[in-house]
């Protein structure tokens, strides 16, 4: 939920049943559905209210961001190949998103570049930020990713309990794996 000048946006999310956005009246009396979609987040970036969604219903496939003016209108929206699932302020005219896909730079009109590709369904990407040297850190279920710039690209680091000194990411399985030497048996970081 989020007051606007006019009124209030309110959001639902009800997974594989569908959901929706609402513009209500400050006073209650008139309301009108803006969207049919998942709501995941309504935040105030840019000093605007924006909405984040996942269209598909289901998992974490398709999704959007959409700029929502007074009056519950639609301004603009950026349509996504997977939901996006969290944002960071970079800077007063970008935001950093991340979601199962990777992570975005998106500004202020809109405009996308996808800055790091990598799958990350299954490891639940929720939280992003970045150091003022633009490294990245996600968070994730069990786990923390910090990407490191170079020159065309991220190093990636996975951040991971300091008893696991070797590991590997089983992308098939979602997971973080201990390759600890002398070990008896290979332990799951987690």
């Amino acid at each position: 939920m989020r007051r606007m000048n006019d009124g209030w946006l309110v959001g639902f999310n009800h997974g594989e049943f569908g959901g929706s956005l609402w513009f209500l009246s400050l006073d209650g009396s008139k309301s009108k559905q803006i969207l049919s979609e998942n709501v995941t987040k309504i935040a105030e970036i840019f000093g605007r209210a924006f909405v984040f969604t996942n269209a598909a219903g289901q998992g974490f496939s398709g999704g959007a961001i959409y700029e929502v003016a007074d009056g519950g209108e639609i301004k603009n929206h950026l349509d996504f190949e997977a939901s996006p699932q969290a944002y960071f302020q970079e800077s007063s005219n970008s935001v950093l998103v991340v979601g199962v896909s990777g992570v975005y730079r998106v500004g202020s009109n809109l405009k996308e570049e996808q800055i790091f590709k990598r799958d990350l369904n299954g490891f639940f990407p929720n939280s992003i930020t970045a150091a003022k040297d633009k490294t990245i850190y996600i968070g994730m279920h069990f786990f923390v990713l910090r990407l490191i710039p170079n020159e065309k690209s991220y190093q990636e680091q996975w951040l991971v309990p300091s008893t696991c000194k070797d590991f590997h990411v089983d992308q098939e399985q979602r997971d973080c794996i201990c390759d600890n030497p002398g070990s008896s048996a290979t332990q799951q970081a987690r």
